[in-house]
């Protein structure tokens, strides 16, 4: 069985939504790429083009970096519209991020 916030970013994969929500004490903004599991936990892939963290600080669209985060461990989630931001896939870690996935934007 799959949890709420698993739900949730399968819904905003499907539909180029963004993901707002709190980890690791900050705000995240986020648009997921690739969700599944990691040694059979749930994880997703993220950019995150806006919020906070705690090694960057205040992060712009300009700053945006890619995200590994277990999905058990976001708080506070919302999916909403915005713009769709992403990276050169040629730094998408996937392989590295999850191992089973269940879902993911194509990438060219």
């Amino acid at each position: 069985m799959t949890s709420q916030n698993f739900n949730l970013i399968y819904k905003a994969i499907q539909n180029n939504l963004q993901v707002h929500a709190d980890f690791d004490g900050h705000h995240r903004e986020l648009c997921p790429h690739v969700l599944g599991y990691k040694k059979g936990s749930e994880q997703a892939l993220f950019c995150q083009f806006g919020g906070s963290s705690k090694s960057q600080g205040l992060i712009a669209p300009q700053d945006a970096q890619w995200r590994c985060i277990s999905v058990g461990q976001l708080t506070n989630l919302r999916v909403i519209e915005g713009p769709w931001y992403t990276l050169d896939t040629k730094k998408k870690k996937r392989t590295s991020c999850v191992d089973d996935v269940v879902i993911e934007i194509p990438f060219e």
